[in-house]
């Protein structure tokens, strides 16, 4: 790969920023939410305590000393729906972020797709080739082994099986190798004149421009129709 061309998403000041505001209303996000699980848990714990309270109260007139003010539940319900609220915002505000790094990584990505076009038409050129090369290669060895059979030759083991199941010969128009360079054609990765004369008689005439619908013809005698 060309590693002068830079494929990091960070390569973007703008996604780089995103990414940290939307790190940055997450751990605010994650904060507000322990604490508000916090005085839900107080809320929760004020039946007991309001049992213990009568109690306390009571050694405390009999003492003649005085007890320090309890939890309050006004404050405690009005705190949390004050959390609350905020969670609310911020969730809000978490998921807004989120879609504006990720339309900026599909931005940032296709300009890194962009710049890394020309390398990856070289390495489809040079697959094809290959493929085209490889044929040759299976052709060879398979004419080998049906010029064994032919005769009634074993190869008593000697002759270890070495195919590719699922390549396919370019005799085949189903083949995958065979498909597989109709669709480098097809997409312009190759001409058809780097194909196999095999391969180049299967490839589907280009669709012919069919005129506009709306386009006015001229008539025999020259005028135009409206």
């Amino acid at each position: 790969m060309n590693t002068e061309i830079d494929i990091r998403l960070e390569r973007d000041p703008r996604y780089t920023a995103a990414v940290e505001h939307y790190t940055k209303l997450k751990l605010e996000l994650d904060a507000l939410e322990r604490k508000r699980d916090e005085v839900q848990s107080g809320l929760n714990s004020l039946a007991d305590h309001a049992r213990n309270r009568i109690t306390e109260e009571a050694t405390a007139l009999l003492s003649g000393g005085t007890l320090a003010a309890g939890l309050n539940r006004g404050a405690l319900t009005q705190t949390l729906g004050e959390l609350t609220h905020k969670i609310i915002v911020l969730r809000e505000a978490v998921s807004m972020q989120q879609n504006i790094f990720s339309e900026l990584r599909s931005v940032v990505g296709k300009g890194i797709a962009t710049d890394l076009l020309p390398q990856h038409r070289a390495n489809v050129a040079a697959l094809a080739k290959a493929a085209i090369e490889m044929n040759i290669a299976m052709e060879r060895e398979d004419a080998l082994r049906r010029a064994l059979h032919d005769t009634n030759v074993p190869d008593c083991g000697i002759l270890r099986p070495m195919t590719m199941p699922g390549v396919g010969f370019l005799r085949d128009n189903q083949s995958r190798i065979f498909r597989f360079l109709l669709e480098c054609e097809q997409y312009g990765f190759v001409q058809a004149s780097d194909l196999p004369d095999i391969v180049r008689a299967q490839i589907p005439p280009k669709a012919k421009p069919t005129p506009s619908t709306g386009a006015r013809r001229a008539n025999a005698d020259g005028w135009v129709n409206a």
